[in-house]
């Protein structure tokens, strides 16, 4: 949930002004939501307690949808299918079997930690991890539509 919600977080900075003024003109629609989904419940809610903190803060914008649900992926394809930005921590096997079923909608998927197969990042990053200093953890970014993806960074 902390790299998700660092995303979410920097989107609402970046795009500070003009979710606003979505906001004003659409004010029940999210203009990008963020999802993620873990089979340990201690993480889920660990995530949701975050999530907490960064509303409460004001570090997401209330236009960016953001949630997190303890459940198998291959289960839930109802909660994903209209997300704009997916966000996947999975062995290399778990992708390979996910990866057929990402939904179309998704501006950009992240792999955390494994690339997803047969694709080739846009960009890639090294993401620091608080509880192991000095060491850096590779992000992938890949876009299912390139003009979007400068926006959703």
């Amino acid at each position: 949930g902390r790299v998700l919600l660092q995303w979410a977080t920097a989107f609402s900075q970046t795009n500070g002004s003009q979710l606003s003024s979505w906001v004003s003109s659409r004010p029940n629609e999210s203009i990008v939501s963020f999802i993620g989904i873990d089979v340990d419940y201690e993480r889920v809610e660990c995530a949701n307690a975050a999530l907490r903190v960064a509303r409460e803060q004001g570090h997401i914008h209330p236009a960016v949808q953001v949630s997190f649900h303890c459940t198998n992926a291959l289960d839930a394809t109802d909660l994903y299918a209209n997300v704009t930005v997916f966000f996947l921590y999975l062995i290399p096997r778990g992708l390979r079997i996910l990866h057929p079923h990402l939904p179309r909608t998704a501006r950009c998927i992240l792999t955390y930690m494994s690339p997803l197969p047969d694709r080739t990042p846009i960009q890639r990053e090294l993401v620091p991890v608080p509880h192991q200093p000095g060491a850096a953890w590779p992000l992938h970014l890949y876009s299912n539509r390139i003009d979007n993806v400068a926006r959703a960074i």
